[in-house]
């Protein structure tokens, strides 16, 4: 880059500019690790979701069909 006053100014935003990309880059990672819990979080939630609709359907005398919540006809033997 040379010598002189130009090459100690050219180093220092040299300098500035990497501690910048690496602050950006922890920025992101600790943002990107936020955003994965809350779709963990998400997940779990829609988890148990389904899992008390569920178990409603069941008590009030659904059943799945082929993808689709019907009520029995008859009420099945115990």
């Amino acid at each position: 880059m040379g010598t002189g006053e130009y090459a100690l100014l050219l180093s220092e935003i040299d300098k500035e500019e990497t501690q910048e990309r690496e602050y950006n880059r922890a920025h992101w990672k600790k943002q990107k690790a936020e955003m994965e819990k809350i779709d963990r979080d998400i997940d779990q939630l829609g988890k148990s979701i389904n899992a008390c609709v569920r178990a409603v359907l069941l008590t009030y005398g659904y059943h799945p069909h082929k993808g689709q919540w019907r009520k029995r006809r008859k009420p099945r033997d115990a």
